[in-house]
């Protein structure tokens, strides 16, 4: 007997996390469509029957997620957007991230950084030191630095069109920190051009003589690149070899971040 209960309860608990798949579908593809929806074109669509679709779009509506309009289509109301503006504020973009970078420099042994872009310079928003205390001077929380010489700034500054490329070297000045520093655009345009084929930034002595940077950009649900991540260390330690050796997980954790932050490959 006490096994059949046990039986019916999993059975029970499988249909309600069918239901709530379901349910999540018939949202997801309801915001997608981008316009109201016809009864019909919602269940064909999601390959449901119209009954099955009705009673959660009733349950839905019933809860205010979900209205009808005069033509008796259906369309997601802005309650979403009530629990989207939740997540934002709850969930930092440096808390998801943190735990996702100090794996990354363990297993590196490097530091690891997270910057986005503010007013044409890249601003760090989360930091990990690796045990090189060199590399600490180089990256703070707040500090800003760059765009155009460093690899999260490469990859930031791929969200801009040719127009707006332009209009940032236009009202900006661009110092030569080192001899490997770019500070033209007909420099830099290859180098974006690369950073667009690989997915992937690099700093090759650009800021700093001795120090290395290689960067993986972090997407959200739109696609747009809202923040990059980076290692940093000497141009000794972070050779080529180690960089193909870290990249898959490197890249590996900015997707699981991407994901987090609703972005569908």
């Amino acid at each position: 007997k006490g096994k059949n209960m046990s039986d019916n309860v999993e059975k029970k608990m499988t249909k309600k996390n069918q239901s709530l798949e379901k349910g999540l579908a018939i949202m997801e593809y309801m915001s997608e469509y981008q316009e109201p929806i016809r009864l019909q074109d919602l269940a064909m669509g999601l390959e449901m029957s119209s009954s099955t679709v009705l009673r959660f779009l009733i349950t839905l509506m019933e809860s205010g997620y979900v209205e009808q309009d005069e033509l008796s289509r259906y369309y997601l109301t802005y309650k979403i957007c009530r629990i989207s503006n939740s997540v934002s504020e709850s969930n930092s973009l440096a808390g998801i991230a943190m735990g996702y970078m100090k794996k990354l420099s363990g297993i590196c042994e490097e530091s690891v950084s997270l910057a986005v872009e503010k007013n044409d310079k890249i601003v760090y928003i989360a930091v990990v030191h690796g045990p090189d205390k060199l590399m600490k001077t180089l990256q703070r929380i707040g500090n800003v630095a760059p765009m155009y010489c460093t690899a999260i700034g490469k990859l930031l500054l791929l969200n801009k069109s040719e127009e707006e490329l332009q209009a940032y070297f236009d009202r900006n000045q661009f110092e030569a920190f080192t001899d490997h520093t770019m500070t033209t655009l007909k420099e830099l345009k290859p180098v974006l051009e690369k950073a667009r084929e690989e997915d992937m930034a690099f700093d090759n002595e650009e800021c700093e003589l001795g120090a290395k940077c290689v960067a993986l950009p972090i997407r959200d649900y739109t696609g747009k690149t809202v923040a990059a991540m980076s290692i940093t260390g000497t141009v000794f330690k972070l050779n080529e070899e180690l960089i193909l050796r870290i990249v898959p997980q490197f890249r590996y954790c900015v997707d699981e971040i991407s994901r987090i932050l609703g972005y569908v490959k």
